[in-house]
């Protein structure tokens, strides 16, 4: 998820963003954690743990419940392209 959560948010915190870049020798930040995940076997696809598309509908209302702490607000739209996205295994990219 986190490869994700950083495209979704990259461009409110662009300092944070320059400094994983730097540290990851990365460009696209995002892609880079997904490199990173796959290269030490980590789970790409939230299916690939039992997690169905089905699901999606419930961490959608469960994570815009939740008070966190992001640099960009939750927006339920993009949210759900990304819940979506990580379920399938896509590429991370903006939404």
């Amino acid at each position: 998820m986190l490869p994700h959560a950083v495209a979704y948010s990259a461009h409110a915190a662009p300092l944070a963003i320059q400094h994983l870049a730097e540290t990851l020798q990365e460009s696209d930040v995002a892609l880079g954690l997904r490199r990173f995940a796959e290269g030490i076997g980590g789970p790409i696809r939230l299916d690939d743990i039992g997690v169905s598309i089905s699901d999606a509908p419930r961490i959608v209302e469960t994570l815009m419940k939740k008070d966190f702490a992001n640099p960009r607000p939750l927006e339920r739209q993009p949210v759900i392209a990304m819940v979506e996205r990580i379920i399938r295994g896509d590429a991370p990219g903006p939404v």
